[in-house]
């Protein structure tokens, strides 16, 4: 087989027929089966080596390292803030002072006026605050419109405006209705109400 002689290694018989003679069943045919058999043995591959070329330039950033000396040109300041600088920050501190004082009493002069408040389901509700002119001292309902939801209000005055106004009338006015009330107390605050009537209901 394939130009190799293989030797026999086993014949094996098997009868496929039969007769009688006289009175005896004897084979009339038969089948042989011959084995051959032979051992080989060849080398096969198990691995491959391979050889790879890489052509380039390779190259490698590197990042350097640099020194700055920075010199400082002058006169060493040694007992604190010069003269000038202290007159300078020194005005500045007195202007500050100054402006905040201002504001304050800017403050404390629009305090000056009435806390309003209207009847509104059985209780007074304030509704805003107006400033009231000591030299014409006017509340100007129309201010808190939107908001009226009754005739009857409560005013109450801070105790400056109270002091300002006492045995003067000041002026409410409400749409086309102006109702004068005459301040009967000196000192503290002073609280007075007023029923402007059907204003609200004749609109």
């Amino acid at each position: 087989k394939d130009g190799y002689t293989l030797p026999l290694t086993n014949v094996s018989w098997t009868v496929m027929g039969t007769s009688l003679a006289g009175d005896t069943l004897v084979p009339t045919e038969y089948k042989a089966v011959a084995t051959y058999s032979k051992t080989f043995s060849s080398q096969v591959p198990t691995g491959y080596v391979s050889t790879a070329r890489y052509k380039g330039n390779v190259t490698k950033t590197t990042a350097d390292t640099a020194t700055f000396t920075i010199t400082y040109a002058g006169k060493l300041i040694e007992n604190g803030m010069p003269p000038v600088l202290k007159a300078v920050t020194g005005m500045i501190a007195v202007l500050l002072l100054g402006c905040a004082i201002a504001m304050l009493l800017l403050y404390l002069k629009n305090r000056q006026g009435a806390d309003v408040y209207n009847l509104i389901d059985k209780e007074y509700i304030c509704i805003g605050r107006q400033n009231v002119n000591p030299k014409q001292p006017v509340i100007d309902l129309n201010e808190f419109e939107d908001l009226i939801q009754s005739n009857v209000f409560q005013f109450v005055l801070d105790k400056k405006t109270t002091k300002a106004l006492f045995g003067r009338n000041i002026s409410v006015t409400y749409k086309d209705m102006t109702v004068k009330h005459r301040v009967n107390e000196k000192k503290g605050e002073y609280r007075f109400e007023l029923d402007l009537g059907g204003v609200l209901d004749a609109e």
